[in-house]
């Protein structure tokens, strides 16, 4: 076993070298070219601006390590940009790119030439396989789109109104994109896949003249490509203070050969990738991170910053795609992607521990079809800093399809422009528990399309701005139970059949609400559909309750909670999507199905509630909650003052009164600890604490007990 030393700086430093201590290395990737089972190339302070590509992975006792010295080792997607500038108007400058180097030279070999031989991220468009370079073909090819769906309408036949206003629809947007590409003043360019950081600092892309102009801090490509646009934050330096770097290579440490196994990477700050928007199917982009396993197994991720990737920070899984992917082929894809299969066909096993993971364009972590896969201690945050929504929506702190036996445990994920945890398309076997998910745009956990069982437990899940604690539809055997879900801006947990991309028994079935706590979230606290055809053994019981409270709280305390009936949500109100017999719920039969449910509880009509006007809310007290569906008989309802989540220190801190007591809480099966670790009494008590008690209450949670982290707050 052999240690084989880089380091950059050394007066000595040359691949011609031994790599030893003495006489390292140059660069990583001379390292990675002999490095075998059971060896360990430790690399030194530097700046190392070359795509990592291990030719051969470890094997079970004897992986391959690559261990940076922590804290000074950057390894960069990106290159110093030194054009001459030439300024162009009172704040902006010009840099040409004629010097950059792009393609073949940019990776140094280190690539599939087929894929990325001649690839420049400052013309290509984030957004799926769209070119946003040179703008005069942009137009051109709008031009192009408008005629054809000009043909396409002249074919529709009389009396095809349905086809025809589609199509309307189609050429109307593409009319309007075209004119917003070509209009005299405020013309819109594309966004590329490109960056361009100043004294580290990423600037922000800017898609007009004007914007450009009006905004320090920003820069665009030129409409010819050739150069690059650039609005500095002080305007009273020239440009040649400052330095520039920009994003050449779409991905950092990866393989170019798929499928390696037992490698660990550790120490590294891994930044500055100009990688693409994942989309799917066989033409699609795959999911490359700044650091991807590429298919692979048995990876060791630790102690790692991954930053400012244009798009994703780590792949773990079998990427998805298939003709744009590296060294991959039509068998490959379609062995990988059998949406029934369980088989990952080797692909996980992999452990993501103490990173921080932040400020990636798009996602922190993605992963298309793996099993086993553990994601431990990390700090995720700020991720989608561009603000990408997309109509593919691939955004989370985390974001999992084809998630099989995996893990997700205490990590703190806050302040994303994303989801939480989004798990999506099969997650069978796995857990979400002990994590801190605070501060995110939409929802804490997302789980959508699977029957499970997934075990969803001892989470802290609070402040999310839009979405909901936890949400999830067109999903079946899923537990949720000891959560905090708390001041949520939507609901504390909220559940619906959608598409019909399941069948009927998979729609919104076996949905179990166990013994949480459910405090102050600002639209309701459960969210569950009547039983019906695609809907039925949901259980939502053992719960402490609370509504939200007044937004000035001076004594009053918070509000009665509120639930919601969720038949109507989505494709569930439009049958011409489903087979013959399938029970349409618009709002008429929703408020039928709910008066039959309401006659059938015995529920005395004084004491239901006029449905006039239900419809389009669909919202319900909680008495007829409990005595009129059955839901939460054993749950109780507190009222809270002066409560709160500090989510910069991450600490939470309520005052109960003996209420929480009263709470008969069920025992649930794989949960054996509440949060901090401690064994769960025989009498639990509801929410991720069990040293809980009537009183004042302040617990810390970060770092989780147990989980290792070294990444300090705030």
């Amino acid at each position: 076993m052999t240690i084989y030393f880089v380091a950059q700086r050394h007066p000595s430093a040359s691949d011609s070298n031994p790599g030893t201590a003495g006489k390292p290395f140059l660069t990583i990737n001379r390292a990675a070219s002999v490095a075998a089972p059971g060896d360990t190339v430790h690399v030194l302070e530097g700046v190392y601006r070359e795509r990592v590509n291990p030719k051969q992975g470890g094997e079970e006792g004897f992986p391959i390590a690559y261990v940076a010295e922590v804290g000074k080792v950057f390894l960069r997607g990106s290159e110093v940009f030194k054009p001459a500038w030439e300024q162009v108007s009172e704040s902006v400058w010009r840099g040409s790119l004629a010097s950059v180097r792009f393609g073949t030279e940019a990776y140094a070999g280190h690539l599939d030439e087929s894929r990325y031989g001649r690839f420049n991220p400052y013309l290509w468009h984030f957004n799926r396989r769209r070119i946003a370079r040179p703008h005069s073909d942009v137009v051109a090819g709008l031009e192009a789109a408008l005629a054809e769906e000009d043909n396409k309408m002249s074919d529709i036949a009389p009396g095809e109104e349905m086809a025809l206003s589609e199509a309307q629809t189609r050429r109307t947007d593409v009319e309007h994109e075209l004119l917003k590409r070509t209009r005299a003043s405020k013309k819109k360019y594309l966004t590329t896949l490109g960056q361009l950081f100043s004294d580290g600092v990423p600037l922000t892309e800017a898609e007009s003249d004007e914007e450009l102009a009006l905004t320090p801090g920003s820069w665009m490509v030129s409409p010819d490509a050739d150069s690059l646009l650039v609005h500095f934050p002080d305007p009273a330096l020239h440009a040649d203070a400052h330095y520039v770097e920009i994003s050449v290579r779409h991905t950092v440490f990866s393989p170019v050969s798929r499928g390696l196994g037992y490698i660990t990477v550790r120490g590294f700050i891994i930044e500055h990738a100009a990688n693409h928007f994942p989309t799917w199917g066989e033409s699609g982009w795959p999911q490359v991170g700044a650091l991807s396993t590429r298919g692979g197994h048995h990876w060791i991720i630790e102690d790692n910053t991954i930053r400012y990737a244009k798009s994703l920070g780590i792949d773990c899984g079998s990427e998805g795609a298939m003709s744009t992917r590296e060294n991959s082929d039509v068998a490959d894809y379609l062995a990988e992607h059998d949406r029934q299969s369980t088989d990952t066909n080797g692909v996980g096993w992999h452990v993501i521990r103490n990173n921080r993971i932040c400020d990636n364009g798009h996602c922190g972590i993605a992963g298309i079809r793996h099993t086993g896969t553990q994601v431990i201690g990390n700090l995720i945050e700020r991720n989608n800093r561009d603000g990408r929504t997309s109509p593919w929506w691939e955004f989370a702190g985390i974001k999992f399809h084809f998630f099989f036996d995996g893990l997700i445990e205490g990590n703190l994920i806050r302040d994303n422009e994303t989801h939480g945890i989004w798990i999506d398309n099969q997650w069978k076997g796995s857990r979400i528990t002990r994590n801190v998910i605070v501060n995110n745009l939409w929802s804490g956990i997302n789980v959508e399309l699977g029957r499970g069982p997934v075990l969803i437990d001892n989470n802290v899940i609070a402040h999310t701005r839009q979405g909901d604690g936890i949400y999830g539809h067109d999903l079946a055997d899923v537990t949720i139970a000891h959560n905090l879900l708390y001041a949520n801006a939507n609901f504390g947990a909220w559940f619906a059949f959608a598409t019909p991309r399941v069948p009927p028994e998979d729609g919104c079935w076996d949905i179990h609400i166990l013994n949480n706590l459910i405090l102050g979230n600002r639209a309701g606290a459960v969210a569950l559909p009547i039983p019906w055809q695609c809907a039925g053994n949901n259980i939502c019981d053992a719960n402490l309750l609370s509504g939200a409270g007044q937004y000035l709280d001076e004594g009053s305390g918070s509000r009665s909670p509120l639930f919601q009936i969720t038949n109507e949500t989505h494709m569930a109100n439009m049958p011409q999507f489903f087979p013959e017999g399938f029970e349409a719920q618009p709002p008429d039969a929703v408020r039928a199905k709910f008066r039959e449910a309401l006659r059938a509880s015995g529920l005395p009509e004084s004491e239901q509630p006029d449905l006039t006007f239900w419809p389009p809310y669909y919202h319900v007290p909680f008495e007829v909650w409990q005595k009129g569906l059955g839901y939460d008989r054993a749950s109780r309802v507190v009222s809270l003052i002066r409560d709160g989540m500090q989510s910069r220190v991450a600490t939470f801190e309520v005052t109960l009164d003996d209420t929480i007591r009263q709470v008969a809480c069920q025992s649930i099966k794989g949960v054996e600890q509440d949060f901090y670790g401690t064994p769960l009494p025989s009498r639990a008590l509801p929410g991720p604490f069990q040293s809980i008690e009537p009183g004042r209450n302040r617990f810390r949670l970060w770092p989780v007990p147990g989980v290792r982290s070294t990444w300090p707050l705030p």
